[in-house]
């Protein structure tokens, strides 16, 4: 997906009960996701301890959880840690993450769940930018069911996160190929992202995900309103700069939240010259 549009995102657990798995095993996958900041080794060892879980995990509410997880390390580490031109690594983290993880928690598995469509619609995309459109082309009906989906069963998870997905796949010119870039639809999903409530157990809401800012500061370059652009990328470069000198970055969220800001200085630089 073009010019990372996506949040990626890890974030806050989901607050699920986890009585069939050990405290101790959920605290130790933890501790090494809550230091997944630019440290893929940490970020392995996290995984391997959600992998575990997952794979013992006799309730609902723990393959939720730990699929949750996997999924935002994958995201993180594949969108937000690793350079773009690293293909084989990309493909084989997004891969994992769409075909083995998300499948754990289909709905006919564990039930109806948003977390499903997010994570599953989410690295099925970030992988079809690694693999390119011919290897994509296949998975576009899967796509679209992900989107539609994750609107019908819960549109706030992840902060809004089927919208801040859509947004990325619409307004991704090299989608043009397999017939999803259609710019302005991804133009209501962005402003709809940023304007949606918390989804229960998140402390934060659509407009607490900055990366949905920054995806809707890309949809209106894209679409040429750049002014617009402009005015959205230094309101929230500033509302970001804040936080972080006051350390108070959206609660799970800090290392993405910084990574956002980044790359908002780096489109604002952009569009400035």
């Amino acid at each position: 997906m073009r010019r990372s549009m996506l949040l990626a995102a890890a974030g806050i657990a989901m607050s699920f009960a986890s009585a069939a798995v050990a405290a101790d095993q959920w605290t130790d996958a933890d501790t090494f996701y809550a230091a997944r900041e630019n440290n893929r080794a940490n970020i392995a060892e996290a995984r391997s301890r959600y992998v575990t879980i997952l794979s013992a995990a006799t309730t609902n509410a723990d393959k939720l959880r730990a699929a949750s997880q996997l999924g935002r390390l994958a995201i993180y580490e594949g969108e937000m840690v690793l350079p773009k031109d690293n293909t084989t690594e990309r493909k084989a983290i997004f891969r994992d993450c769409w075909d083995n993880f998300a499948e754990k928690i289909n709905p006919t598995a564990v039930g109806e769940n948003a977390a499903y469509y997010y994570f599953k619609g989410v690295c099925l995309a970030y992988w079809g930018e690694a693999a390119g459109p011919l290897a994509s082309l296949p998975h576009v009906p899967t796509l679209n069911r992900m989107i539609e989906g994750g609107v019908r069963v819960d549109e706030r998870f992840e902060g809004a996160g089927v919208h801040r997905l859509a947004a990325g796949v619409y307004s991704n010119r090299a989608a043009r190929g397999v017939g999803l870039y259609q710019p302005e639809r991804a133009v209501n999903h962005a402003e709809r992202m940023v304007t949606l409530p918390a989804f229960p157990g998140d402390p934060s809401s659509g407009a607490e995900y900055y990366d949905n800012w920054r995806g809707l500061g890309l949809v209106y370059e894209e679409v040429g309103r750049v002014e617009d652009a402009k005015s959205t990328l230094e309101e929230k470069i500033a509302e970001l700069e804040e936080l972080v000198l006051a350390n108070t970055l959206p609660a799970g969220r800090g290392p993405e939240a910084k990574w956002n800001l980044s790359q908002m200085q780096e489109q604002l630089a952009r569009l400035s010259q």
